[in-house]
């Protein structure tokens, strides 16, 4: 049986803070650190990428290895070069479930042959208010179109054997507020949530997706505590409601919608009391922060507050991230973001320059690009012979990044 300074180091996921493998990670890693989540800095480019996962998982065979890769704006594989595909909007404005399910499965592909098995999406948060700082992040606006958008994406990402975690429970689309900065409120009654708002959770977890990314929105209606650390959303909503029995962790407790309420020691207790299984530390939390949370881990544990047969079933339940059946297998098909841009770019002759931005599809010009390079739309228009729907050119241009 395991330690309880073991079972609290499984729980954390910090961050790395380097492109190369630090010192400050042979303690927690030797403990049985849970894993790492991979954030832009740490991927600079395939080779590095792939040299540093081997090297993470020389040290620990069972490590679990995370990034947010979402496809569009949220990626962190287009900066390595290795690809580029639509993100949620573009998708669901594609409205295709074949090619949501194709775009998931590449990145997949790719995540896998690069060391990474657990993926940190699909967002399945439907844009009901237009002013959700996430709306880019979303399918779309229709519930249903959003569930079936969410599940194609799950079982495509997770035939390839890696995990998939929809996010973000129990849903940002309605708020206005980004729970970096402060803390999401979500005027809803438990019926409204019930019966129609948690309809996409619902459907991935039907579809047995492997995990859930459990944010910081407040739910007054159900605690005054954000979800995160809510034992009444967490247990009551996610696990008993929609009967989920698979891996919870939070979004990153360093963030201001749950910092602003509670410390990381207090939130990291506070989240696995309330059911949480594993903890997102942040893009911004390291050796120390580690130190701070097992030694409140084990704290509470050792005061009562904590149940340690709670922590072996979170452990369990973290082991069998990216164990699932592979079913789809081989080499990533690069050419899907541009294939897509291209099938886009002719059907949309009409659109506005800020419409074109949504999509922030990949856009590969094949004859000017250096071997190896991947030229990409991020937040940028179409190629410069697109037109804003007033005639006048656009003026943004694509960035090339090469591996």
């Amino acid at each position: 049986m395991a330690t309880v300074d073991q079972l609290a180091h499984a729980v954390l996921f910090p961050s790395l803070g380097r492109a190369t493998v630090p010192r400050w990670i042979s303690e927690p890693v030797a403990a049985g650190l849970g894993g790492f989540v991979l954030f832009g800095r740490e991927a600079v480019s395939a080779d590095q990428l792939r040299a540093l996962t081997a090297q993470l998982r020389e040290r620990a065979p069972g490590i679990h290895l995370a990034v947010d890769e979402e496809g569009g704006d949220v990626s962190r594989l287009e900066a390595t070069g290795v690809i580029s595909t639509p993100g949620n909007l573009a998708l669901g404005r594609i409205d295709d479930l074949a090619v949501t399910r194709d775009c998931a499965v590449q990145l997949g592909l790719a995540l896998r042959d690069l060391g990474v098995d657990w993926d940190f999406a699909p967002a399945v948060d439907v844009a009901v208010n237009p002013l959700t700082p996430n709306g880019v992040r979303c399918f779309g606006s229709d519930r249903k179109r959003v569930a079936e958008h969410a599940v194609a994406w799950v079982e495509g990402l997770q035939s390839t054997g890696v995990s998939a975690c929809a996010k973000h429970f129990p849903g940002h689309g309605l708020s206005g507020t980004d729970a970096h900065l402060g803390t999401p409120n979500l005027e809803l009654s438990r019926h409204e949530l019930v019966d129609h708002y948690l309809d996409p959770f619902r459907a991935v977890v039907a579809a047995g997706v492997d995990s859930i990314m459990v944010s910081h929105p407040q739910v007054p209606a159900i605690d005054e505590w954000p979800a995160s650390i809510s034992r009444p959303i967490i247990t009551g909503l996610l696990r008993d409601e929609l009967g989920y029995d698979g891996v919870v962790i939070t979004d990153a407790l360093e963030m201001k919608g749950v910092a602003r309420m509670a410390d990381l020691a207090t939130a990291a207790v506070r989240a696995l009391q309330a059911g949480a299984d594993a903890l997102c530390l942040g893009s911004w939390s390291f050796g120390d922060d580690v130190r701070t949370c097992v030694e409140a881990i084990t704290a509470a544990v050792a005061a009562g507050d904590l149940d340690q047969d709670a922590l072996e079933r979170s452990a369990e339940r973290i082991r069998r991230i990216g164990a699932g059946p592979v079913t789809v297998s081989g080499a990533a098909d690069v050419t899907t973001g541009p294939r897509l841009a291209r099938r886009r770019s002719r059907s949309t002759d009409g659109r506005s320059c800020a419409a074109r931005r949504s999509w922030s599809y990949a856009w590969s010009r094949a004859s000017r690009r250096p071997r190896g390079a991947a030229t990409v739309m991020s937040k940028g228009c179409w190629p410069s012979e697109v037109r804003r729907s007033n005639g006048s050119p656009c003026r943004s241009r694509p960035t090339t990044a090469t591996a």
